[in-house]
């Protein structure tokens, strides 16, 4: 026998089909504004987050003046003290080291017969200057990690970056004296200015890394990435720039005019 159905439930019937679609729409709007809601808070965490990283640096940039030149001299005198923490770190210094060596690389481009163009000579200045402060600190933090050492990067970057000011002085004092000048000033600079900072710089390695091969790599790295670096600054650089110019926009060669 078929149901029958009376006049009074089909509005109800035909209310509950209706009611559906509207709930299918307000569960997604739901979602979608959840879904919303959610990314944009995961993206505002990860700003605070980066501005947090960010604001934790300002304490390595607040610092006097006189300690940053007693710090300097420091760099060039290999005895102790030999530790590094956060009452004799900072990255004022270094980042001031790292533009200084940049205005010394131009001012011996410009001194020397080599043509490059600005945009080249200032795009490859900053990243040969920033680029090793940023990748010998990274590869002497490898070798503290695998001596178990305290040391962290902020405090690498610091004795790397004011290893660098020895660096400046010996190239800005060679570049000033070019003319007529051998290249034994430079090597007894080299050994004696840059020397004194490459062995302070080992010796905090050695001082800081408690396992007996990472301490030995650690001061050999050390030692040699400083004073390979400005080798190659003073002897190879100018050259490979001014390659790398000419690959990149050759010099335009004049064709000369038929004679009519």
């Amino acid at each position: 026998m078929l149901p029958s159905y009376t006049d009074e439930s089909s509005p109800q019937t035909i209310q509950r089909s209706t009611s559906r679609p509207n709930m299918a729409t307000s569960e997604l709007f739901s979602a979608l504004s959840a879904s919303v809601w959610s990314e944009g808070k995961k993206r505002a965490e990860s700003a605070y987050q980066n501005f947090a990283k960010i604001d934790s640096l300002r304490p390595f940039f607040d610092v006097d003046p006189k300690e940053v030149l007693g710090r300097i001299l420091n760099s060039v005198n290999p005895r102790p003290p030999y530790n590094l923490d956060a009452t004799n770190t900072d990255l004022y210094g270094p980042f001031m080291a790292c533009l200084t060596l940049i205005a010394v690389i131009l001012f011996e481009m410009k001194l020397s017969n080599h043509q490059v163009q600005e945009g080249t000579l200032m795009g490859s200045a900053f990243l040969t200057c920033f680029g090793y402060w940023l990748l010998a600190s990274a590869i002497l933090l490898l070798i503290c990690y695998l001596g178990n050492s305290q040391i962290n990067f902020v405090h690498l970057l610091s004795s790397v970056g004011y290893g660098m000011c020895s660096t400046c002085v010996v190239l800005f004092i060679c570049a000033a004296i070019h003319k007529g000048a051998s290249e034994t000033i430079f090597f007894l600079l080299w050994i004696l200015v840059c020397g004194l900072s490459g062995t302070k710089m080992a010796m905090i390695m050695w001082t800081n890394i408690s396992k007996k091969t990472p301490r030995l790599a650690g001061c050999f790295l050390a030692l040699t990435l400083h004073m390979f670096f400005v080798i190659y600054l003073h002897f190879a650089y100018h050259a490979i720039v001014q390659d790398i110019s000419n690959v990149i926009s050759p010099a335009d060669v004049k064709i000369p005019m038929a004679n009519p």
